[in-house]
C-alpha cells in the first residue's frame, strides 16, 4: 500500500497532509498515531529547513511502514540541525523514539529523511 503527497510549504498543505495520512492509516490502527507524529515532524522540518516543494512518500510492506520526505535545500550540504548535539531537536527525538529506525541521505541539492515503523 502506497501513499504520496507533495507539500508546497504552506500551513494548509501540512494540515491536508495530516488529514490524508489519518485516512490512509485507518488500516493500521496500531501505528496510526505514531505514523502521524513522525510524518508531521519530518514534513514540518522540510518546510522549515528546505525549499518547496517537498515530497512525502509512505510505503507499507507487510508489518513495516517506511516513510520518507524529500526536500530541496536552501543551503546545500550543511545540516547542523541533524547533529545529535544540536540545540533543539525535540522533534527528531520523537522520531527516534517512535520509529524502529530512521536516517537521512543527501546530495548537493536534496535531502531525504526516512523512518520505519513496525
Amino acid at each position: 500500500m502506497r501513499f504520496a503527497f507533495s507539500l508546497d510549504g504552506s500551513v494548509e498543505e501540512l494540515q491536508a497532509l495530516r488529514s490524508s495520512v489519518e485516512i490512509w492509516a485507518v488500516s493500521i490502527p496500531h501505528l496510526a498515531d505514531e505514523l502521524l507524529i513522525v510524518v508531521s515532524e519530518l514534513a514540518a522540518n522540510a518546510i522549515t529547513h528546505g525549499q518547496a516543494p517537498a515530497q512525502v512518500s509512505i510505503l507499507r510492506t507487510g508489518e513495516t511502514v517506511r516513510l520518507s520526505v524529500q526536500q530541496y535545500l536552501r543551503t546545500p550540504t550543511s545540516f547542523p540541525w541533524m547533529s545529535r548535539q544540536a540545540h533543539g531537536r525535540q522533534g527528531l527525538r520523537l522520531v527516534d523514539r517512535l520509529s524502529t529506525s530512521w536516517g537521512w541521505g543527501a546530495t548537493a541539492s536534496t535531502l531525504v529523511v526516512w523512518a520505519e515503523l513496525q
